[in-house]
């Protein structure tokens, strides 16, 4: 992988939509039904960011940076875990 994907962001731009992504609403319950590729989709649609669903290999990219940041993510408090969903709505 270079320095910059084929929609011309860098790794640290791709770093930040990632955490964008996993600090928005479509990781909340109301899409927890969706697969994680349909949110993705979504929350880039939603922020103009067509170029990127339209580079299969960006968004690629874009879904494995999400992935590895969820644990972080989660520690941090800006997911809940499954486990926390069932003690609050048993």
């Amino acid at each position: 992988m270079t320095a910059s994907d084929c929609a011309g962001l860098t790794g640290e731009q791709i770093e930040a939509i990632a955490w964008g992504f996993l600090r928005s609403e479509f990781t909340g319950q109301d899409y927890a039904i969706w697969p994680l590729d349909r949110r993705i989709d979504a929350y880039l649609q939603r922020r103009g960011l067509q170029a990127i669903i339209d580079d299969g290999s960006t968004f690629d990219r874009l879904t494995e940076r999400v992935m590895a940041n969820m644990g972080r993510a989660l520690r941090a408090g800006f997911l809940r875990s499954a486990k926390a969903h069932r003690d609050r709505h048993p």
